[in-house]
Parts: structure tokens; C-alpha cells; sequence
């Protein structure tokens, strides 16, 4: 017997053995792959997804798992096809001089046409124009959108930035030990995430603390007022009444608020101030020390006026970032408006030499230049510091301030009473009511001017609604509607002293049942409050 024959046996049987062990070596790198798939997969199902969902998840995310390899796997035997096709195209025996050569030969047959992209007809001229004017009208349009754009949708993108901003804020609470507070005001998480979460801007801790919320990191995010949200960790579920949103605005705005500082604020009776803050004691949220009135969870005055300078600096940097983009755009517009000059310079000399008959003097000639585009304007952004340099002039000098800046001013007062007082008056406040707290801050405002600014500010709604009650102006400044008995009611207690329920009821002639039901309505909305049985309406100018 030959030798070769059992040599050959051997070989074929070595082959196929290697080929066996490395298909086995393969599919064991695939499995352990999987494994660490899998075991992250769990990490995650158990850090973020209820326990009594956890299995159905599992189930959808294996099935995906699947979907996915086999993908690969399809598009891994795809791309091997291609490549080889591609090869079996590509001949090493052609000359590449000569592809070359005939690569030059196509590229001038084919720009043989082509001519110089310099308008040539007066025609042309103006299609250059028009598509000129047309690209810059599209640019203002985008710029425009810019600032009047809605709040971004959610995509893809946006959600992989929330979840990893979720699991970086989660990290900061764990290591700032900010769940043992049983509440904590936004500002104070913001202070540290703003610190070490890059790319992150003032406008995305509410979306991202909501969604938080609903995934049940946190327990719940509750509105006090514009300015002032708090996170809830306590497993209670806290509801706050406007007094108790009063208490808990000033304890943060405040440096140390007494009691007797939020009597002076609220014009609350002792009686009243101390059953509101009974309902905070009860909550087990409010201490009083040293006759300052305490929220656990709000730091001390110190470290609420630092949270307060950093999250502001932060904002200000924001600011600046925009602007700096808004001079970008700015500067595109000129090189475009320069463009256009240009080409309309161009159509003019023809016409010029032309008139060779015609002699014209040098000033005719340099009179002649092309119209200008006229730009739409963009919105102006009010800048903070410019408001702060006009009250910083006013508080040393007011004969100093002219009257538009004086305007600001009043606007600006006007706003800042409503932020302030609009949980104690339910967004509604008299005229004249709303006037003796201007004078008390600008003491020169006249009346047509406060007038004129109460105009400006319904035009831009920031004052919803104007409406009369018995001879005298109210400003809505929120979505409300009034009905006839409510604006009577409101109307029987201008200018008295608080009364009570029976003196309504004998006033207004109306039966306990209906000035209940009114009673109800207003204060529902804000605008009535009980102290100690008088009828207490703060937008309005009641007698003390």
C-alpha cells in the first residue's frame, strides 16, 4: 500500500478538525458576547424598570437581541458578496496610466460645455438677484424661527442625552446624600449638576426632572411658583395649598423669613399665619429656630444665595453662547447682502456704457448706486443687565432716567408684583391697588405713564385681560373668566372693611346657598381667602 494514501487521510482529517475547532471557538466567543449582553441588559432592566414589568421587558429585549444578530448576520454575508464582486471588477493586469488617461479623456468631453458662471445676459442677472434675495429671506425666516421656536420634540437623540443626564443626576443625589431631605429645592440640585454635567442649560432640568419622575427616581416635582420648583424623595404624597406655595416661596427667597416678616409680607392675622404653618409642621417639613421659620431640605441663607449665583453666572454664559451664534448669522447675511451688491454693480456698468452720449458728472455717477435690501428686524432680547443699569441710575439720580427707561422700569415692577403676589391674589388685581405699589417703588411714574405700560404689556399678553368691575379697572394676568355674580361680589367688597358671610348674604340680597356657591368659585381661583370668618379678597383695595 502507497504511503501517500493514509498521508492525504491524515491531512484531510487535520482539516477538518481545525475547521471544526474553529467554528466551536467562534460560536464560544459569540455565546460569552451574549453573556455580557445579557448581563447589562439585567443591570439596566433592575436599576430602571419596575419589579412587575421587569419579565415582559426581558422578553421584548430578548426578542430584539435576536433581531439584531440576525441582521448581522445577513448583513455580514451581503457585504462579503459585494466585495468579491467588486474584486472580480478590478483587473490587476490594466495599466493604471492608462485608466487614468481615459478618466481625463471623459472629464473634458464631459466640461467641454461648461462655461463661466458669470452672468452673461441681463436675464441672467436678474435670476441671480432674485435667487440672491430669496436665500437671504430664507435665512431670516430660520433666524426668526429661532427665537420664536416652540420647545424641541423629543427624538432619539434627545432621549440618549435625558437618560444620560438622568443616570448623572441620580449619581449626584446618591453622592450628595440629597434623599434624606424629605423635599429639596430645584436650585440645589442644579448647583451641582451644573458643575459636572457638561452641555447641560438651564431649560432641560424640568423635562429631564419629569421624566424622572415618572420613572420613579424621584417621588415627585411639584410647582410652588414660576421661579420655585421642589423635588419630593419622602414616600408622602404632599399637596400644598397657595398659603402653604406662600410660606415655602418666601422661607427661599428670604434670608432668614421670621414671623413676624411674614405678617408684614402676607398681611396675614397672627391666627391665620399660624394655622397655615401648623399644616407644614404636620408634614413634618417646617421647624421654627430662633424665631426663624426653617424648610428642611433649603439650606442654609448662605448656601441659597450661592446655588442662586451659580445657576445665574451659568445662565448668563448660555446668553453669551447665543449671541455669539446670533453674530454668526448676522455676518452670513452681510457676505450674502455684499454678494448681491455686487451683481447688481455689474448690471449697471453695461447700461452706463451704453449711454455713451450721454455725459454725466462724477456726483451723478456716484448717485447711482444699487437700492438696498431692506432685512426684516429681529426681536430684541431684553437684556437683565441693561434694567440693572437703569435702576442703579434711578436709585442715585432719577431726574437722570428718561422716560422710556422709566418705562422699562415700571414694566418691570409690574411684572415682579405679579411673580410676587399672584399666589396671595390669584392673578387678578385692582388698578389702583396695582398703582400704590408702583409709587412705593418709582416715585416719579405718572399715571398716563403707568397707563401707557399696563397698554404695552396687554398688547405682548403678559397682561391677559382687562376687565371693569363697579367703575374700577382689574388686571387679569392668567387664563380666567369671571361670571356676572362673581364680579358682583368682588364689586360689594371694594373699599369696606373684610365682612362676613351675612353680611353678603343681607348686602347683596342673595340666599347662604348662592353666596356659598360664589364664595367657592373665587376661592378656587385664587381671589378669596377666610380669616377667622371675614372674607379676605387680596387684588382688591379692602378698608383695614
Amino acid at each position: 500500500m502507497s504511503p501517500i494514501i493514509p498521508a492525504i487521510t491524515i491531512s484531510i482529517l487535520l482539516l477538518l478538525f481545525y475547521i471544526g475547532l474553529t467554528y466551536w471557538y467562534r460560536s464560544y466567543l459569540d455565546k460569552i458576547e451574549i453573556a455580557k449582553q445579557q448581563e447589562k441588559m439585567e443591570e439596566h432592566i433592575d436599576k430602571y424598570i419596575p419589579e412587575e414589568k421587569r419579565d415582559e421587558m426581558r422578553e421584548k429585549l430578548d426578542q430584539i437581541s435576536s433581531i439584531i444578530r440576525e441582521t448581522e448576520k445577513s448583513l455580514e454575508k451581503e457585504i462579503q458578496k459585494k466585495v468579491k464582486a467588486a474584486k472580480s471588477q478590478v483587473s490587476a493586469e490594466i495599466d493604471e496610466s492608462i485608466i487614468i488617461e481615459q478618466a481625463e479623456k471623459e472629464y473634458l468631453i464631459h466640461s467641454a460645455d461648461f462655461g463661466s458662471a458669470m452672468p452673461k445676459t441681463e436675464k441672467e442677472l436678474k435670476t441671480d438677484i432674485k435667487n440672491l434675495e430669496e436665500s437671504i429671506e430664507i435665512l431670516e425666516s430660520l433666524d426668526e424661527e429661532a427665537y420664536l421656536s416652540e420647545p424641541k420634540k423629543a427624538d432619539v437623540g434627545t432621549g440618549m442625552f435625558y437618560e444620560k443626564v438622568t443616570r448623572k443626576l441620580q449619581s449626584i443625589i446618591e453622592e450628595q446624600q440629597l434623599s434624606e431631605f424629605k423635599i429639596i429645592p430645584i436650585q440645589r440640585l442644579k448647583y451641582y449638576a451644573l458643575d459636572q454635567i457638561k452641555y447641560i442649560t438651564d431649560k432641560d432640568f424640568l423635562p429631564i426632572l419629569k421624566l424622572m419622575k415618572e420613572t420613579e427616581l424621584i417621588r415627585d416635582l411639584v410647582e410652588i411658583n414660576p421661579k420655585l420648583h421642589i423635588i419630593v424623595f419622602a414616600d408622602d404624597q404632599y399637596e400644598f395649598s397657595n398659603p402653604e406655595k406662600v410660606i415655602l416661596t418666601f422661607a427661599y427667597e428670604k434670608e432668614n423669613l421670621s414671623l413676624e416678616d411674614l405678617l408684614e409680607i402676607t398681611e396675614w392675622d397672627f391666627t391665620y399665619a399660624s394655622q397655615v404653618l401648623n399644616e407644614l409642621f404636620s408634614k413634618e417639613l417646617a421647624v421654627i429656630t430662633d424665631d426663624i421659620i426653617v424648610i428642611e431640605g433649603f439650606g442654609s441663607s448662605e448656601e441659597r444665595s450661592n446655588w442662586n449665583t451659580v445657576i445665574a453666572h451659568s445662565n448668563e454664559q448660555q446668553k453669551i453662547k447665543l449671541e455669539e451664534k446670533k453674530k454668526k448669522e448676522h455676518k452670513v447675511k452681510l457676505h450674502l447682502q455684499e454678494k448681491l451688491k455686487e451683481t447688481k454693480e455689474v448690471i449697471e456698468k453695461p447700461k452706463r456704457e451704453a449711454k455713451d452720449y450721454i455725459i454725466e458728472s462724477e456726483e451723478e455717477l456716484e448717485q447711482e448706486e444699487p437700492p438696498q435690501i431692506k432685512f426684516k428686524k429681529k426681536p430684541q432680547v431684553k437684556q437683565i443687565s441693561e434694567l440693572k443699569k437703569i435702576r442703579a441710575i434711578y436709585e442715585k439720580t432719577p431726574e437722570d432716567v428718561s422716560e422710556e427707561d422709566l418705562k422699562k422700569l415700571v414694566s418691570q415692577t409690574i411684572l415682579g408684583f405679579h411673580e410676587k403676589y399672584s399666589l396671595l391674589n390669584g392673578g387678578i388685581v385692582q388698578h389702583e391697588k396695582l398703582s400704590e405699589y408702583i409709587y412705593k417703588d418709582i416715585e416719579n411714574a405718572s399715571e398716563d405713564l403707568i397707563n401707557e405700560t399696563i397698554t404695552k404689556l396687554m398688547e405682548l399678553k403678559m397682561i391677559i385681560d382687562k376687565i371693569e368691575i363697579k367703575q374700577h379697572n382689574f388686571y387679569v394676568f392668567k387664563e380666567m373668566q369671571l361670571e356676572p355674580s362673581e364680579r358682583e361680589f368682588i364689586a360689594y367688597a371694594l373699599n369696606k372693611k373684610p365682612i362676613n358671610k351675612t353680611n353678603f348674604i343681607e348686602g347683596l340680597n342673595w340666599d347662604e346657598e348662592k353666596v356659598l356657591a360664589v364664595m367657592k368659585k373665587l376661592q378656587s381661583k385664587g381671589i378669596l381667602r377666610i380669616e377667622r370668618d371675614s372674607i379676605i379678597i387680596p387684588g382688591i383695595i379692602q378698608k383695614s
